[in-house]
């Protein structure tokens, strides 16, 4: 039982820390309380959600073996939406911009998941089914899978997020967070209905894979979209600055023309009016 415990743990544990801490990496420096104090609240918490899901997972396995399925994948949701409330309190920023950012960190993780599931179909003798989570050699994949996967992410979430994120205005975020909202919500609707595991097909499973790979890079391509419009927009803004900085010059450069002709024009006279006082012999 022991083992299945620690192995339940681990799984919970690759599952969900990464990618939280993917959804909490843009804003490192808008949190409400420390930064320190906030990261060790979120280990705790991931942790004592680790301890807690693996007793529950085992418990509805042995005592409820005909509800588990059902128990467990509630019992998950159920602390990721906790995880979700606190996500929401401790970042300060636009609504918009954070749920944006947590389901895209949601959208990687159940890519990472689906790859597991149609690994654990295509290669049953490495996933030897017992009935309980994470069986055979999940935890390893999965965090190999971790592994390749969360570098791109970040690079992603640095080199095209946080750019965009200061140059969008609140409506524009509540359009793309509704469109990511209802992607993820169909998705939950083809897991909901996909059976049990042990009944699962291998139909269903590259439904729900390709389902995700389209929600997935239904991100990439939206975000690189809006990165080249504000980026082009960022362009003209700089030309039209270049431009009104060009006139001014000009405009500049003509009072200085404007104001040396009438110094010349000034001086042209006095030059008369002295060469006149001289012809007329009052050089003195």
């Amino acid at each position: 039982m022991s083992y299945y415990l620690m192995r339940t743990f681990l799984g919970y544990l690759l599952q969900i820390f990464p990618y939280a801490m993917i959804s909490l990496s843009p804003f490192t420096d808008s949190f409400r309380h420390r930064k320190n104090t906030v990261m060790m609240f979120f280990s705790f918490l991931v942790l004592a959600f680790a301890a807690l899901f693996s007793f529950l997972s085992i418990s509805f396995t042995k005592y409820l073996p005909d509800m588990d399925y059902a128990l467990t994948n509630t019992l998950f949701f159920v602390t990721v939406i906790i995880y979700f409330i606190f996500f929401m309190y401790e970042v300060r920023a636009i609504w918009q911009i954070k749920m944006l950012v947590f389901f895209f960190a949601i959208a990687i993780a159940q890519f990472v998941t689906e790859m597991l599931n149609l690994a654990m179909l295509l290669s049953p003798q490495l996933f030897p089914l017992d009935n309980y989570l994470y069986n055979g050699i999940y935890n390893p994949l999965q965090l190999l899978l971790s592994f390749l996967v969360i570098p791109w992410t970040l690079y992603f979430l640095r080199n095209i997020l946080l750019p965009i994120k200061k140059m969008m205005d609140s409506k524009m975020w509540s359009t793309i967070c509704i469109f990511c909202i209802a992607f993820y919500l169909l998705y939950s609707v083809t897991f909901i209905l996909t059976p049990d595991f042990d009944e699962i097909t291998l139909y269903s499973i590259y439904l729900r894979f390709l389902f995700n790979i389209l929600h997935l890079s239904s991100y990439f391509v939206l975000f690189l979209a809006i990165h080249k419009i504000l980026v082009n927009q960022r362009e003209k803004q700089t030309l039209e600055q270049m431009i009104a900085l060009s006139s001014q010059q000009y405009q500049q450069i003509v009072a200085n023309m404007e104001h040396t002709r009438n110094l010349r024009h000034d001086m042209h006279h006095i030059l008369r009016m002295v060469y006149a006082m001289i012809c007329d012999g009052k050089d003195k």
